[in-house]
């Protein structure tokens, strides 16, 4: 479903300066129908994080009926960055549970949070993650 109109709404991700400018691209990209296309919203979770405006990025993400290992990871990695610990590990719990094999951005983000919070426990779940996914 990759449009033009798709694009443009990406196009204008990329020039959002403040969640402020973010909000309003969500509202267009829900009245012009290219909320379903998972690129456009992969870009707009992404963006949300990328300002550190986990809420609003959480929230999109719960309205996401398709998700992909970027969709997850960029989720996963948000929390990280915002230092939200508890649900960094929910998210990657879930992806777990969900069947989704995580890429090689999502573990590295659970890695440094085991790190920050010394979580020897969490740290073996990840190793068992890598000996079965590679």
């Amino acid at each position: 479903m990759h449009s033009m109109v798709a694009e443009s709404c990406v196009g204008l991700l990329y020039r959002c300066r403040n969640v402020f400018h973010i909000r309003q691209v969500h509202a267009h990209v829900i009245v012009n129908g290219t909320f379903q296309d998972l690129i456009v919203a992969n870009k707009l979770l992404f963006t949300y994080v990328q300002h550190k405006a986990v809420d609003d990025a959480h929230s999109l993400f719960d309205k996401m009926t398709i998700r992909d290992p970027k969709t997850w990871s960029v989720m996963v990695g948000g929390f990280a960055k915002v230092g939200d610990h508890a649900s960094c590990y929910a998210t990657f719990r879930e992806v777990l549970r969900c069947g989704v094999t995580p890429d090689n951005y999502t573990l590295p983000f659970v890695i440094r949070t085991c790190r920050d919070r010394k979580d020897l426990q969490m740290g073996r779940v990840i190793h068992d993650v890598v000996l079965k996914h590679g």
